[in-house]
């Protein structure tokens, strides 16, 4: 609301626009801030390392962590490094670029020459070719009923409108209360309003979604949230629920009671190695 601020936004060429609509839904949704021992702390972050570790953390305690849109495998592989060693990290990409044009990127844009990533921790695999034809098989090789199995944490970063429709539509039955996705271009794009926002938001309607914002890194373009509420998920119970709720709370009383990074802690290992603590 400082005048003077809103003048600099105002005074901006038009070509940075998209940049001024995204920093007003930024702090217009602006999370909450938390309180640790070394005082109080927002949630926009500068990066990706800081929002992995926040999403692990305030996920639900187990499920499918997985990446879509891996490129050169920066983020998979940290992602791989912040679970145990035992918990599978599934890498969705046709590694040849993005499949459609997207604003002025043209076909086959960020493409990684066909070559999959090597060096990546034991726990991740890849699924190679398109999301439409690699998510049918996937999806049903796990086990059911979905909340068997549910999602706990998936990084979106295929940029496009189209590719975030097929993954939300393939996992929605998996998708439910816990649930974290990061979305890798929600903002700061010219074209973010028509992009994975769109998608997301969209999917909130159509599987009756309701989620929080846990943070936000406009340097990065990325955002976070979490599934409070979903009629998509197949399965669960309002026990089931009630359990991710005091997990989550209990994730942050953890955090509350740490001032170190958590980086190479597995999630289970991180809640259920704390619970005598805390609770």
């Amino acid at each position: 609301d400082n005048p003077q601020v809103q003048n600099i936004l105002a005074s901006l060429p038009d070509d940075c626009q998209h940049m001024v609509q995204s920093w007003n839904y930024a702090i217009t949704h602006y999370p909450p801030a938390r309180f640790n021992q070394q005082g109080k702390q927002g949630r926009i972050f500068s990066g990706i390392h800081t929002m992995l570790q926040e999403a692990l953390l305030e996920s639900r305690p187990n499920g499918l962590v997985a990446e879509f849109g891996v490129f050169h495998g920066k983020s998979i592989r940290l992602i791989g490094d912040m679970v145990e060693p035992s918990f599978p990290v599934d890498g969705f990409d046709t590694f040849k670029g993005i499949p459609e044009a997207w604003g002025d990127e043209p076909v086959g844009s960020y493409t990684a020459c066909a070559e999959i990533p090597q060096r990546v921790p034991s726990n991740v695999r890849f699924h190679v070719g398109l999301f439409s034809d690699t998510l049918p098989g996937y999806v049903s090789s796990l086990p059911s009923p979905p909340s068997s199995l549910p999602v706990k944490l998936i990084n979106i970063d295929c940029d496009l409108y189209q590719g975030t429709v097929e993954i939300l539509h393939y996992l929605s039955d998996r998708i439910g209360p816990g649930t974290v996705i990061i979305f890798d271009e929600y903002l700061m794009t010219p074209t973010w309003p028509q992009d994975e926002y769109k998608a997301f938001q969209e999917a909130c309607v159509t599987f009756g979604w309701t989620y929080e914002y846990l943070s936000f890194s406009l340097f990065s373009k990325q955002v976070s949230v979490r599934i409070t509420s979903s009629r998509s998920f197949v399965g669960g119970s309002e026990e089931e629920e009630g359990n991710v709720v005091r997990l989550q709370r209990l994730g942050q009383a953890v955090r509350n009671n740490y001032s170190v990074p958590y980086t190479g802690i597995g999630p289970s290992t991180l809640y259920l190695s704390s619970l005598q603590e805390v609770v």
